[in-house]
């Protein structure tokens, strides 16, 4: 019982670690607000310009942008589930990383901190969605690994 506590404890502070460092990386220091209002509205459209000029862009660029946007919600989706005793299901933890994701978007878009990216609530939805199948992909692990465990000790008893 100690060690369900102890993992919990553990899953918030990472959960809290995890939106300061987001939040850092999304409204962070070296922001500046622009004077006007910055929106891509057409799915794939930053997506493909990034692809197609990331020998201009740098590839660090287009690393930052479409791999970074998968990869930052990822935690999201491994980690929520691990907060409650709710048992998540893919679709409803999709729906929940498109709406965080919708969240950040505005907020980026009313603030004039970074832009509002339709792209880049795909991405997040999709990372957050991986996220979601590795925590599901590793519980497997884990509960097979438990069975086997407590299963050598019935044996011996």
């Amino acid at each position: 019982m100690k060690k369900r506590k102890l993992r919990k404890v553990i899953s918030r502070l990472l959960f809290v670690l995890y939106l300061v460092v987001l939040l850092f990386l999304v409204f962070g220091a070296d922001r500046m607000a622009s004077s006007g209002y910055n929106y891509n509205l057409v799915l794939f459209s930053e997506i493909k310009r990034f692809i197609k000029y990331r020998h201009i862009v740098g590839y660090k660029a287009f690393l930052a942008n479409v791999v970074g946007n998968f990869v930052v919600f990822i935690p999201f989706g491994f980690l929520l589930p691990t907060l409650t005793r709710y048992k998540y299901n893919f679709i409803f933890l999709t729906l929940l990383s498109f709406e965080f994701s919708l969240i950040i978007e505005l907020t980026q878009l009313f603030t004039r901190l970074g832009s509002f990216d339709v792209d880049d609530l795909l991405l997040n939805t999709l990372g957050g969605s991986a996220g979601y199948i590795l925590y599901k992909i590793s519980r497997l692990i884990y509960d097979v690994y438990d069975a086997k465990k407590h299963k050598g000790e019935s044996l011996r008893e």
